[in-house]
């Protein structure tokens, strides 16, 4: 009998929990990855400028279109429902640190439910997640965990498991908005990041599901965030990255910073992080030389934490074995 999402987890597999207690952690490759493929889809009607924010029908467009190229679908229905099922609980994590102007915005989220609920996922099976509720809130999201439709929550809503996973650089524990869901779509943004050199799908997930991130910031947050993202239920439960580019942000991170904030008018799938990171990197070191400023790597922030997921087996980072398909509409 399937748990329901208010269920605790109180079992795990007894491989994943000896892995994690002695936090020995090798090189495997995580579930689902594609390694090197990206799908970049972009309309120069994204964005209202305006409005400073995304249009929701071209949002809905722009992301049903980048669904189809990423699996080969004809159908954005068909593209959805080959990932996801009415079964599902699924989480949608957020990145709302940039508040308030770079942060997943709720337009792209508008838009990844609509295509959830047309593979027949329920409202009430979609929880839309971040760190802090106070984040979320400076980023248009209205805090509600609901019994009858879609929760807008925040990790300590749910709270956190009792027991710390290990891993070589610390410990950990998750939310248990993380455990409980049977599926995650990452949603992370473009931006850069002054301690790791960029905020991407890697430490969106890493440091954005754990009771204690700024205990792993040391040494440009390198271990740490591919050590946390190599560990279950990460990477077994990441089954989609939507990133959201409909701006980015090339200096000033982690943190908003309207002076270095541009319209992108992108949207990325891809079920590689580290593919997504590398890309992410190249688009604000490119902002960055335009505007006379160093390249990530010589500066603070170094995204060296790339390297070291790639080396775990979490995706590729070599440049000639990442595929990217562009297209506009």
């Amino acid at each position: 009998m399937r748990s329901t999402r208010r269920d605790f987890i109180t079992t795990a597999g007894a491989g994943v929990v000896a892995a994690t207690l002695t936090g020995q952690i090798v090189p495997a490759e995580a579930a689902g990855v594609e390694k090197g493929r990206v799908v970049r889809v972009t309309s120069d009607e994204l964005v209202n400028v305006k409005r400073d924010r995304p249009v929701v029908e071209v949002a809905q467009k722009v992301l049903d279109r980048a669904m189809q190229e990423y699996l080969g679908k004809s159908k954005a229905v068909d593209a959805w429902s080959s990932l996801f099922s009415d079964k599902d609980l699924v989480a949608i994590k957020i990145n709302c640190l940039g508040k308030p102007k770079m942060s997943t915005t709720p337009e792209v989220v508008q838009a990844i439910i609509a295509g959830l609920k047309s593979a027949g996922v329920k409202e009430e099976r979609i929880v839309v997640f971040d760190l802090f509720g106070s984040h979320m809130r400076m980023s248009r999201y209205h805090l509600k965990d609901n019994k009858k439709g879609i929760s807008y929550i925040h990790n300590k809503m749910w709270g956190y498991e009792d027991e710390w996973r290990k891993h070589p650089w610390g410990k950990v524990k998750f939310t248990k908005i993380l455990l409980k869901a049977d599926k995650v779509i990452s949603v992370p943004v473009v931006k850069d990041h002054a301690v790791s050199g960029v905020t991407g799908a890697l430490k969106n997930m890493a440091f954005g599901t754990i009771v204690n991130p700024s205990h792993h910031h040391k040494n440009n947050c390198d271990p740490g965030i591919a050590n946390i993202y190599n560990l279950d239920p990460i990477k077994t439960k990441v089954s989609l990255i939507v990133c959201d580019g409909a701006f980015i942000q090339y200096d000033g991170g982690p943190q908003s910073n309207p002076a270095a904030r541009l319209p992108m008018n992108s949207l990325f799938v891809t079920r590689d992080p580290v593919a997504l990171d590398k890309l992410i990197w190249e688009y604000v070191d490119e902002l960055r030389k335009k505007k006379r400023k160093r390249p990530l790597a010589r500066g603070r922030g170094k995204p060296v934490h790339i390297a070291t997921a790639a080396g775990l087996g979490l995706g590729t980072d070599d440049r000639a074995r990442i595929k990217l398909i562009e297209k506009k509409i």
